[in-house]
């Protein structure tokens, strides 16, 4: 886990979305567990460091939709990354997941 803190402006945000891919680095590159990650909108969704990756919002009213179930919101990535067959199997891994915290 990583965090970043800093004064307004001092490129926090910037950064994280560099390290999502987003943005695309102005010098240098970005790794992770030593190896380079692809630039900017390059690196593509089956990348297997995507899977690790993911941003954060410090604002929970944007980040959580009270529209949406809690299931669902968990689910989306489990959906977007292909990592259950089946509805049912998703909600097996949501569940497990729930279970956790």
């Amino acid at each position: 886990m990583l965090g970043v803190i800093g004064e307004s402006g001092s490129g926090k945000s910037t950064l994280a979305k560099a390290i999502v891919g987003l943005v695309r680095p102005s010098a240098g590159y970005i790794s992770f567990n030593g190896a380079p990650l692809p630039a900017g909108r390059d690196r593509v969704r089956t990348h297997p460091a995507r899977r690790k990756i993911q941003m954060i919002f410090q604002d929970p009213y944007s980040s959580l939709n009270n529209r949406r179930k809690i299931e669902d919101i968990i689910g989306e990535p489990i959906r977007f990354f292909g990592l259950a067959a089946t509805r049912s199997e998703q909600r097996r891994i949501v569940a497990s997941i729930l279970e956790l915290v």
